[in-house]
């Protein structure tokens, strides 16, 4: 069972990173920020 739980709980944070990366990229057809950017506004 925990062991399944930190699988879980592994998907779920690349599923969350995937959905901001989305955004970001639906947002550059907006702004043009570069990647660079982004990266250090993360970090």
């Amino acid at each position: 069972m925990i062991k399944n739980k930190k699988i879980e709980i592994k998907l779920n944070q690349e599923i969350q990173i995937l959905f901001i990366l989305k955004q970001f990229i639906e947002q550059q057809r907006f702004n043009k920020i570069d990647n660079f950017t982004f990266l250090q506004m993360k970090i």
